[in-house]
């Protein structure tokens, strides 16, 4: 654009001039001479004029109709905002702050949020509809929290990642936590620290808790103040509610499921520990390994299980399970008294195994749980062997042959026969030593 000078003479003719042909020396007699001054002085019909000061960094605008004046661009860090029609633009502070549109079914804006961190809160990010909206003016530092109404009550945390509708929404306190979800650390008034829970309601529930990783729909959902536990997998450990620390974990589809205040269990394997038979509740230090593995029961303690009632071999490099036996370890040592007596007490029986039904639970079409009965592979198959309830007529504390942790099912210690059917050869060779000898 041409910037004419202001001392620019432009020429017109007098407003009192005709239009009749008078000649040249006429017509220029009649004309009137303006310079761009007169122009700038009189150019609004009210007597408005324009800045003509040239200040630098200033916006020139209408104050009104007819006048025009310089707007100074404001102050550093200040950002210029339309007041809508009708009203003077103003300056404004620049302001962290996330401006979320939220859309019906036709894409139309229908509502949008913005929120501005207060001062001396920094380094958070925050997207969604009242995402982090009720932070103090302090004490809420360095959080990535994403999705509606995700972390929504802090009050006092750091260092977190918080993704997902709902995502840790009663969430009030707490630090270094990665919770990504729907409703992942949700409902409750969650105040962990250092725990990683993802997938829909992972934590769901959960109030406190330190160092916990939960991965899966449901995993870990109802955990209380409690610390160390892993769970990977649908529902895994979602019950689990110890009086302690409890350090249990459950690897795969369902697995602990059920498992309230049991501690120090692992649990591998789809359903393992929760088949619908013996789901494990209260027992501790348990491992339960396999799909459909179950416990014998649902409070005992110090047990392992591998595999379902369907397993029939065991498979190893070597044919035998070392097991302590540390003479600083034993007291009251005296020789077995049992021997030839018991061996020759025992029936051993040939037989077919005609398994009870077992429970396991499954979704239906509809998606709710329901029990289905279920038999053992083994079931119809040849096999020999003794029949605890025989065997526990010859039982006593110290033998321990059959093991009646759950009376409804009992099981036989085969390896503790060893140290008899010992006892009963020394017998017999004795007795062939007196016969040989005579």
């Amino acid at each position: 654009m041409a910037i004419i000078p202001v001392a620019q003479k432009f020429h017109t003719l007098s407003s009192t001039v005709d239009t009749v042909d008078r000649g040249s020396a006429e017509l220029q007699s009649q004309r009137e001479i303006y310079t761009m001054q007169d122009i700038i002085n009189t150019v609004s019909a009210t007597g408005g004029s324009i800045d003509g000061s040239g200040a630098q960094y200033a916006l020139p605008v209408f104050t009104d109709t007819n006048t025009i004046t310089n707007l100074a661009i404001g102050t550093a860090g200040q950002v210029l905002t339309s007041n809508g029609a009708g009203a003077n633009p103003s300056f404004q502070t620049l302001s962290l702050s996330a401006y979320v549109p939220f859309v019906d079914g036709t894409d139309r804006i229908v509502r949008a949020e913005t929120f501005n961190f207060p001062a001396g809160v920094f380094g958070n990010t925050s997207l969604g509809f009242q995402a982090l909206q009720n932070v103090p003016n302090n004490d809420v530092n360095n959080n990535v929290v994403i999705g509606y109404e995700a972390g929504k009550s802090i009050t006092n945390a750091e260092k977190n990642v918080i993704i997902g509708s709902k995502a840790a929404d009663a969430m009030t306190l707490g630090d270094y936590n990665v919770i990504i979800g729907y409703e992942a650390a949700g409902f409750n008034n969650f105040q962990g620290r250092a725990n990683v829970l993802i997938g829909r309601n992972a934590g769901f529930a959960m109030t406190s808790g330190e160092d916990n990783v939960a991965i899966g729909d449901s995993a870990l959902e109802n955990n209380n103040n409690r610390d160390g536990s892993v769970a990977v997998g649908h529902r895994a450990l979602a019950l689990s509610t110890p009086s302690s620390d409890p350090f249990n974990v459950g690897v795969g589809y369902d697995a602990g499921w059920k498992i309230s205040s049991g501690i120090h269990n692992t649990i591998l394997g789809g359903k393992a520990g929760a088949t619908g038979t013996n789901d494990l509740t209260t027992g501790s230090n348990n491992t339960i390994i396999g799909y459909n593995a179950a416990a014998t029961s649902a409070s005992v303690s110090n047990e392992i299980t591998l595999g379902n009632s369907s397993v029939s071999v065991l498979r190893c490099a070597v044919t035998s399970i070392t097991a302590l036996s540390d003479e600083r370890d034993k007291t009251e040592i005296v020789d077995l008294d049992t021997g030839l007596d018991t061996v020759m007490a025992l029936k051993p029986r040939k037989f077919v195994w005609n398994n009870r039904a077992e429970i396991k639970t499954e979704k239906d079409e509809d998606g709710n749980l329901v029990e289905v009965e279920y038999f053992s592979a083994n079931k119809g198959k040849k096999d020999f062997g003794f029949i605890a309830q025989e065997v526990k007529e010859l039982d006593n504390d110290t033998l321990r042959l059959v093991y009646d942790e759950n009376p409804d099912k009992l099981e036989m210690s085969y390896g503790k026969l060893v140290p008899i059917l010992v006892k009963a050869i020394q017998e017999l060779s004795a007795k062939v030593t007196t016969l040989e000898n005579a």
